[in-house]
């Protein structure tokens, strides 16, 4: 009996250590979609802190020079757009970073990640008046030398 637990924890083992990364959802070029990797996470969690820190020169290393930035609104910019309007805005933010996750489409030409993050935030003047909360749905374009090549957002009225 004892041999059969031991065989039926080396299958199991086995089993696990080679299960691949199951796949879900669909796409226009019918490949699977699968989870990301942690790595483009890491990527976002860092530009949250250099975002939230105010450090506006520093997330020029996370992003990649074509980049593009699309806005709930509608407004689109470039690197250097987006961080003239972050670092020329006189509104107060305060935001928590409430989840983040990867996904990837499983063609081996597409080396990019994406990131889906939320975040809930408030907007205030500069008197400190409340001017609106909101949740954030953002998403962001890893590429593979750990760049975002692009971003855009959605807002949800709270």
């Amino acid at each position: 009996m004892k041999h059969i637990f031991y065989a039926l924890s080396l299958t199991a083992l086995i089993v696990s250590c080679t299960q691949t990364n199951p796949a879900n959802g669909f796409n226009p070029r019918d490949t699977a979609i699968t989870m990301g990797s942690q790595t483009s996470v890491d990527v976002v969690i860092a530009m949250d802190k250099l975002w939230s820190d105010g450090n506006f020169e520093g997330m020029r290393e996370l992003i990649a020079d074509s980049a593009q930035f699309v806005w709930y609104d509608g407004k689109v910019q470039s690197t250097e757009e987006f961080i003239a309007a972050l670092k020329s805005d006189t509104l107060s933010y305060e935001w928590s970073f409430d989840w983040a996750f990867s996904v990837k489409d499983d063609n081996p030409e597409a080396t990019s990640e994406w990131v889906n993050a939320g975040f809930n935030g408030s907007v205030s003047d500069s008197e400190g008046t409340e001017l609106e909360k909101a949740l954030f749905n953002e998403w962001y374009l890893i590429n593979d030398q750990g760049k975002i090549t692009y971003w855009f957002n959605l807002k949800a009225e709270r």
